[in-house]
């Protein structure tokens, strides 16, 4: 990625690698244990950009803090880079940025509200590249049983992170 600015931010579940560009998030991971192999991932997905440089979205690092502490926050004014999907997983992930912090919507729903009812696996392989974990919150999609569903990081992650919003499943 040529003109992204990679960097690592510290919360208290540990070291998330992100990278934005002038005017967007590109990517991130959830949290890792080490500084050190969240400077492994920014090498391996951004090369020899540093690491080192400033955020231009500030307000993301602060934001992500608070989620960690257990505070409420909504990510949706961070503008986020969507041009790596299809027409129809840009209204998925638009219409999951709707989902309000500690809610959950089921597969089948969020399909529906993306205008393609009958699409819940679709919407699952949209899920499961999400390049954004938390802004574009698809830890809040469980199955329509009320199950949990799938997670691309884990069920482990899915369940932490719907337990921070207060959400038991």
């Amino acid at each position: 990625m040529d003109d992204c600015i990679c960097y690592t931010i510290e919360t208290q579940a540990g070291f998330i690698p992100l990278a934005t560009n002038d005017s967007e998030l590109l990517w991130m991971y959830l949290p890792v244990a080490s500084y050190g192999e969240a400077s492994r991932i920014i090498s391996s997905e951004c090369g020899n950009i540093s690491s080192e440089q400033y955020c231009r979205f500030a307000d993301l690092d602060d934001l992500l803090i608070s989620y960690f502490d257990s505070k409420p926050v909504d990510f949706s004014n961070v503008p986020v880079d969507l041009s790596y999907t299809t027409e129809f997983g840009r209204s998925v992930l638009t219409e999951l940025r709707r989902v309000p912090y500690g809610c959950v919507v089921s597969y089948a729903e969020l399909a529906g509200n993306s205008a393609r009812p009958g699409a819940a696996r679709a919407v699952g392989t949209v899920l499961g590249h999400n390049r954004t974990p938390l802004v574009l919150p698809c830890h809040r999609v469980i199955a329509a049983n009320h199950k949990i569903g799938g997670f691309s990081a884990g069920l482990d992650w899915k369940y932490r992170l719907l337990n921070i919003e207060g959400v038991r499943i």
